[in-house]
């Protein structure tokens, strides 16, 4: 890093950004086996995080459907970010942090220089960014990416500077005052992910913090359970009521507030709690 900044602060730059990304308004890297971390302002362009499932499907003769076979689910996110530079001083730090950034995809080593080193650790990550790219189980709260970081392995990074934005100059050096950076991410797994018999999921902060929980209305006023019966009334959403009137009870399962159909709540307005069919 530039000078005696902190690395965990902003402060080099010229407008409010710098506030922004002290608030938490961050990408940040860590590099695992090195234990150095760089993090840069979040000026986004591009995320995008895409859940794929694998099944093997075998054809079966005299069957019109193969047999299907789940294997996994894989997380992979995209993301790109600007590096803006207000100053020179701030150009000449992202440009460090963008060297230190690419030093980071490179494995560790034992041994000496010149006496045959051999890979130790490959080059793993924790990815941190507000509660779009965070460990789930941390509940999305912790603030930097070596306690709360997403674990993933990188397939590089892609840079390239705006030349419509210019560049910063000094002693015959060129520093781009914004550089357009953009990488993939494989998520490694590092707690389980299900469902149990019980109907509860492994990870309830799965995967964007303690915004992705999906509040169980039992408790809160608007369904009552007894004995294994769950009853709607008047506070209900419009969704569990529709064809019933708000007011009388209703008798109904609790997998039809999650807009679940089965045989007792066919009649059942599935849109999302809260909502009735037209409301935006």
């Amino acid at each position: 890093m530039a000078g005696a900044q902190d690395p965990k602060s902003f402060s080099l730059g010229a407008d409010a950004s710098d506030s922004l990304g002290n608030q938490g308004q961050f990408i940040e890297f860590y590099q695992v086996p090195s234990m150095r971390f760089v993090k840069f302002k979040s000026f986004l362009t591009q995320y995008e995080d895409q859940f794929k499932s694998t099944w093997n499907r075998t054809p079966v003769f005299g069957k019109m459907d193969p047999i299907h076979t789940f294997q996994y689910t894989q997380r992979t996110i995209s993301l790109g970010w600007d590096i803006l530079a207000g100053s020179l001083s701030e150009a000449i730090e992202n440009q460090q942090k963008l060297s230190l950034l690419i030093k980071m995809l490179y494995p560790s080593y034992e041994g000496s220089k010149g006496t045959g080193k051999r890979m130790q650790t490959a080059p793993i990550f924790k990815v941190k960014f507000m509660n779009l790219v965070t460990d789930a189980s941390t509940s999305g709260e912790s603030s930097t990416a070596e306690a709360g970081g997403l674990v993933c392995t990188i397939d590089g990074f892609s840079h390239s500077p705006v030349a419509e934005s210019g560049f910063f100059t000094r002693d015959g050096a060129l520093f781009p005052k914004n550089l357009r950076m953009s990488c993939t991410m494989h998520v490694l797994h590092t707690h389980d992910l299900g469902w149990g018999k019980d109907g509860e999921f492994d990870e309830e902060n799965f995967p964007y913090g303690k915004n992705s929980v999906i509040q169980d209305p039992v408790g809160s006023g608007q369904i009552t359970e007894v004995n294994g019966v769950y009853t709607a009334t008047s506070g209900a959403p419009k969704a569990l009521t529709k064809n019933a009137k708000v007011g009388n009870d209703v008798i109904l399962s609790q997998q039809a507030w999650f807009g679940v159909l089965n045989k007792d709540t066919t009649d059942l307005e599935t849109d999302m709690p809260g909502m009735a069919p037209g409301d935006d």
